[in-house]
């Protein structure tokens, strides 16, 4: 949750001078790019439990999480975990989700906030 937190908060600091086509593209470039970005962050948090971890008397993989190794080396076999597991169809197929959805949907979705935003009325409430 703290991931997808992340890329909220991310989209929520790109910047507000586009308009148009030029927003919507940007939006799905963000997609697209968070997408990957989740991706990672995820590899992260579950490379060394899907693998397992190396330790003395247990075998694992090339790309598992291997104890004790120099920090470049569990970085590559982090790497070409992610490699694997990102172009192998989930982190892929949700990037291209995110950019057709946001290419499709996304002009609608900006209107409607757009007219909700002008709508809205705040009203402070004096404490009593």
């Amino acid at each position: 949750m703290l991931v997808a937190g992340w890329v909220g908060m991310g989209a929520g600091l790109l910047p507000r001078r586009p308009r148009g086509r030029a927003e919507v593209a940007m939006l799905v470039v963000y997609g697209v790019l968070a997408a990957y970005a989740y991706g990672l962050l995820m590899n992260l948090w579950g490379w060394p439990l899907a693998l397992g971890i190396e330790v003395p008397g247990y075998e694992a993989t090339e790309l598992s999480f291997v104890s004790g190794a120099p920090l470049l080396e569990n970085l590559k076999r982090f790497g070409l975990y992610t490699l694997v597991t990102s172009t192998g169809g989930w982190d892929t197929g949700r990037a291209v989700t995110n950019g057709l959805m946001i290419a499709l949907v996304g002009p609608a979705v900006l209107s409607t906030l757009r007219r909700a935003a002008r709508r809205a009325v705040v009203q402070r409430v004096p404490a009593s």
